[in-house]
């Protein structure tokens, strides 16, 4: 079970705002929110070279970051992004690029007539350590976290 002082919620806006603002040129993604790496037991990190750089904070300026590793790895965001809790400074930072996600629970019950990018989201965000995970596609925008899915963007069909 996840703690009370989950630090995503601080950061909700920021990737609402950075999803939305790379919609047209990054249509799908998913970006895992882990602050304890025990959740990396749970992915495979899919080589990718050149390796665009980590360590970027979850900032204002993301869209730029994101934008700028897809410029030096088209592939990048084939995969998962993982954003990691650094605790010292509060913030979460690119922890690393392109990961397959690996989640042993099952969470396909919850909304009918999704993807594999949304189910497999929701699963991962099961895994102790995450958490949240956000996964969009079109103008949909959903935060998973403890395999509850809510949407960050609003209806558009």
């Amino acid at each position: 079970m996840k703690s009370k002082s989950n630090p995503f919620s601080k950061f909700e806006k920021i990737i609402k705002e950075t999803i939305t603002s790379l919609q047209t040129k990054l249509p799908s993604g998913i970006f895992c929110f882990i602050s304890n790496h025990s959740a990396l037991d749970f992915t495979s990190a899919m080589p990718r070279s050149p390796q665009p750089p980590t360590g970027a904070p979850v900032d204002k300026y993301l869209d730029r970051c994101i934008l700028a590793a897809i410029e030096i790895n088209a592939s990048v965001h084939d995969g998962a992004v993982i954003f990691s809790f650094n605790d010292q400074q509060g913030v979460y930072k690119v922890f690393g690029w392109s990961y397959r996600l690996y989640p042993p629970f099952d969470t396909r019950a919850l909304l009918q007539n999704r993807g594999s990018a949304f189910y497999s989201s929701g699963s991962m965000s099961l895994a102790p350590g995450v958490d949240a995970v956000v996964s969009w596609s079109g103008n949909e925008i959903w935060c998973h976290e403890q395999g509850t899915p809510r949407r960050l963007s609003r209806e558009t069909r």
